[in-house]
């Protein structure tokens, strides 16, 4: 039986891209499909940023995380596994060290789309959430973004302008996309633009790519 020790005998290949550019719908898709996913968002039940509990329900504890980690990785084939590169930790859960490794290491398929698509991405995925607990994610994010940008943001939730508070707060996560990517000693197997693509296209687009294995 696979042990989360031995995650170094998969093989993964993950999707990066800017917040917003559809990473995790393509994902879903890809599992809808059949093919081998690792979806670290949903066994954890957060979202992996600041905001990323915001309407979901409770997390598991560490044991039933660690529990369900270990069935889906052990009944992956011997095909590459899609995945999305996550944090050390997603909300008060940590990723397994070698797992972080392993996804931080991995060839990858980078998804690329508009500023201005990515914020109607988040702004739909975000509108109909409850405005207090994403106020109170943005006053935990100000020490990092600054106070101006905070308040920029703060102002927008409060009348309800969802698209703008995501504009203010997109740049933050994409510097921190662009120096995660800076660092990554992956090959870049595929950049795919997504623009008006559809997850089911441009999860046919990452199926096109060819992952066939490193010598």
């Amino acid at each position: 039986m696979l042990k989360l020790g031995d995650v170094n005998t998969l093989r993964f290949v993950v999707l990066r891209g800017d917040a917003g550019v559809g990473k995790t719908a393509v994902l879903r898709v890809l599992q809808q499909r059949g093919c081998p996913v690792l979806d670290l968002e949903a066994l954890a039940e957060h979202r992996g940023s600041a905001f990323g509990q915001v309407g979901l329900p409770p997390q598991p504890d560490a044991e039933a995380f660690s529990a369900r980690l270990s069935a889906l990785l052990n009944v992956q084939s011997d095909s590459a596994i899609f995945a999305e590169i996550e944090s050390v930790a997603l909300g008060s859960l940590a990723v397994p060290p070698g797992l972080t490794r392993q996804l931080t290491a991995a060839d990858y398929i980078l998804l690329r789309d508009t500023f201005e698509h990515r914020v109607e991405r988040i702004a739909a995925a975000y509108r109909e959430l409850p405005r207090a607990p994403l106020m109170e994610a943005t006053a935990r994010l100000e020490g990092r973004i600054g106070s101006r940008r905070a308040d920029h943001a703060q102002s927008a939730w409060l009348r309800g302008d969802v698209a703008a508070a995501v504009a203010a707060l997109l740049p933050y996560y994409d510097a921190a996309y662009a120096h995660q990517l800076q660092a990554s000693p992956g090959h870049a197997l595929a950049t795919i633009d997504v623009g008006g693509r559809t997850p089911e296209q441009v999860a046919d687009a990452c199926l096109s790519t060819q992952l066939s294995a490193p010598d």
